[in-house]
């Protein structure tokens, strides 16, 4: 079936709501869904069958919270969680401080800013966690807790030009540490590290200090025998004790979940 056909007939099929995906807008999905309509493949009756199922399901779901707000209790709990989700696996021979006296390059990986097309929604906007919006403000962090270092923003997905430059830029400094991540996305069938950004960090073992990865952490397995690696499942309040961690001033409780 054509994509204009298919929200129509899933209303007459029985379905009571459309949830466009990726590629359709919303009103692009109005539009589909007035015009099977207008050509009565949903009928006046199934119509007020489907309004009906939606109108009960937020009457029952839609209600305020009990709770006006969250408590200190709550959130003191959240960022408690998230900081002992924070995991370190140190090499037998060195600690995870990482030396003062080295020059370092931090290498970060920020999500891939696509031109849009125009062909795809952009209406469901998440707040990501690696755009580069947050990735500079990452960076600004970085500067400021390992003074006299620099940072380098490469692709989560790099092109050629993202790997050379950041080869030649390892080669500048005494000490490397590589900041990745996964995001799940389901229609790119993995949540995986490029081969291009594993390839970057095991050509470059001898001079990788630490590896932060944030995200699926059956991924580590990719970047074979490391110094330091830190990793937790999310960066949202973990990533200060990252920080702090590097610099000796916290050591992670988290243990993994999986077995490397």
């Amino acid at each position: 079936y054509k994509e204009e056909d298919i929200p129509g007939l899933a209303i007459k099929a029985g379905n009571d709501m459309i949830l466009p995906n990726y590629r359709l807008s919303f009103r692009q999905s109005y539009e589909y869904l007035k015009k099977a309509y207008e050509k009565g493949i949903i009928t006046e009756e199934r119509l007020n069958d489907a309004v009906r199922h939606v109108l009960n399901a937020q009457h029952r779901t839609l209600k305020k919270s009990s709770l006006s707000d969250k408590s200190c209790e709550m959130k003191e709990t959240t960022m408690l969680a998230e900081k002992k989700s924070i995991c370190a696996i140190v090499s037998d021979n060195c600690e995870l401080k990482l030396s003062e006296k080295t020059r370092k390059l931090f290498v970060l990986l920020a999500e891939n800013n696509y031109p849009n097309s125009g062909t795809i929604s952009r209406e469901l906007r998440l707040d990501n966690t690696f755009s580069m919006e947050n990735t500079l403000k990452r960076k600004e962090s970085i500067l400021e807790a390992f003074p006299g270092s620099e940072v380098l923003i490469i692709n989560e997905f790099p092109c050629r030009e993202d790997i050379e430059e950041a080869c030649a830029k390892i080669y500048e400094y005494d000490e490397v540490v590589f900041y990745v991540f996964c995001n799940s996305s389901s229609y790119l069938a993995s949540d995986g590290i490029t081969d291009r950004v594993r390839n970057l960090i095991n050509a470059n073992s001898e001079k990788t200090a630490a590896l932060i990865h944030i995200g699926n952490p059956y991924e580590i397995k990719k970047f074979g025998i490391q110094k330091r690696i830190l990793t937790a499942a999310s960066a949202r309040q973990s990533e200060q004790y990252i920080l702090k961690a590097l610099k000796g001033e916290y050591y992670p409780e988290g243990s993994l979940p999986v077995s490397l």
